[in-house]
């Protein structure tokens, strides 16, 4: 049943339709710009597979979540700051399908649709960590992944 369930919803790409609000001529061009954004997203950068990816979650769980952020760190090099001699990129969003147990939520919201907050937890390498958060460096590279009881 899963595996029919899986086919009939991903069979698809989705369909997402930008529009504007105002008809100037400026919002019509933003929405063109939009649709492109969209498409290069979802076949370039993979964001169909994470998709997929949510469904067969929500399929085993019972519900499941994408997560969109922005990252500073990624996307195409453009300078280096002068005072830090660190790399500036241009930054790229970052996506990832996520099952309940990666959400943590609100317990006492009644509505599902109207959380008032979520918090997201992800895997991260924490040599790479490190490297982006000097000033704590020692302290990342220290921890052990052993929880601490007291």
């Amino acid at each position: 049943m899963g595996l029919h369930l899986h086919s009939f919803v991903t069979a698809q790409r989705p369909a997402l339709e930008c529009t504007a609000i105002n008809t100037d001529r400026k919002s019509q061009a933003q929405t063109v710009l939009a649709k492109g954004l969209i498409d290069y997203y979802l076949k370039q950068n993979r964001l169909e597979s994470t998709f997929v990816k949510a469904c067969e979650k929500a399929i085993v769980y019972a519900e499941a979540f994408t997560e969109l952020g922005w990252t500073a760190n990624s996307g195409r090099q453009y300078g280096v700051d002068p005072e830090t001699g660190t790399v500036l990129y241009d930054g790229d969003i970052e996506h990832r399908a996520l099952g309940p147990i990666d959400v943590i939520r609100d317990a006492q919201a009644l509505d599902g649709e109207d959380v008032p907050w979520l918090m997201t937890r992800h895997w991260a390498n924490k040599y790479d960590l490190a490297a982006k958060h000097s000033e704590n460096a020692d302290r990342i590279i220290s921890i052990d992944g052993r929880p601490v009881l007291s």
